[in-house]
């Protein structure tokens, strides 16, 4: 499967880098000095018909390439790499992570509420980014503990939400900021999915279409925050989404691979000694007699009447 997990990873990418490019024409073009967009804008339109058009896709495709595959495991199962790089991957992430945090919360807050609500993102958004490179090391080590960082990815996420609704709450304009939402609700089912494996309550293929699309909208919404340090929070995301998309997509097995294996010659022999030792008869002190009755007969002193 890991043909089907290039696939689907590469044609995610590419739809994004468009995705992203009319995003930025759409922001250059469109918008007017006043904030007020023209509507029915081609680049516009366009753009509306990609994210439609891409969405399909990637659901029809991980439909089609996962028909009658199935995986099985948990987390650190599912997600297992032999290799360095998703841990090395996630460690630059994490340290990115943190260090946008410090500075977006430096450059934005001014004091009072907002300052504790940057705060507050900040501290999500670099326990995120630790998350993602605990999640790597556990996986590679197959390990537990992969409930708690997988939990700290999406509570980042949810909160992100809020705090970019409440900024763009008084916008008239739904042009100026739905992407980031569509982007951002995706991600928190993105991440919820993927968090199913670590406590056991994985849903395999809506967790593998809604982490292309979730990648996908987050390349627009990177384009969106192109000069602000939110950018690095989508770019962790678009990491994050498409290197577990791919993984899960090379996890899918057929039934008959994932049929567990009949046990060896030494397990059959350990399981016939432990059976014997159970089936062999107890030892007691006292003789039987008289055969299998084990009564005692009387001692005969010659009188038999």
């Amino acid at each position: 499967m890991k043909k089907n997990a290039l696939i689907l990873t590469v044609l995610t990418v590419a739809a994004g880098l468009a995705a992203f490019f009319l995003r930025r024409r759409e922001l250059a073009t469109v918008f007017e000095p006043d904030g007020l967009a023209r509507r029915g804008a081609p680049v516009s339109i366009i753009l509306l018909v990609l994210c439609v058009l891409a969405v399909v896709v990637l659901i029809v495709l991980s439909v089609r390439l996962t028909f009658e595959r199935s995986v099985r495991g948990g987390y650190t199962e599912v997600f297992h790499v032999g290799g360095l790089a998703p841990t090395v991957i996630s460690a630059l992430l994490g340290v990115a992570m943190i260090a946008a945090a410090f500075l977006n919360y430096r450059s934005a807050a001014v004091g009072g509420t907002r300052a504790v609500v940057e705060g507050a993102v900040g501290i999500l958004a670099a326990l995120a980014g630790v998350g993602g490179f605990a999640l790597a090391i556990n996986a590679r080590r197959k390990s537990g503990g992969c409930a708690l960082p997988a939990v700290l990815v999406t509570l980042f996420v949810c909160f992100f939400i809020l705090v970019t609704y409440k900024k763009r709450a008084s916008d008239p304009v739904l042009l100026d900021y739905m992407y980031d939402f569509v982007a951002l609700c995706f991600s928190a089912l993105s991440t919820l999915f993927i968090a199913g494996f670590a406590f056991d309550r994985a849903s395999p293929r809506k967790a593998l279409w809604v982490s292309f699309a979730a990648a996908f909208f987050c390349f627009i919404g990177a384009a969106d925050s192109l000069g602000e340090w939110t950018l690095v929070f989508y770019i962790f995301l678009i990491v994050y989404q498409l290197m577990h998309g791919y993984l899960l997509t090379a996890a899918f097995r057929a039934h008959e691979e994932l049929a567990p294996e009949p046990p060896s010659q030494a397990e059959e022999e350990a399981y016939a000694e432990v059976l014997a030792e159970f089936e062999e008869p107890a030892q007691s002190g006292v003789p039987e007699e008289n055969g299998a009755s084990g009564e005692i007969d009387a001692p005969d002193n010659g009188d038999r009447s």
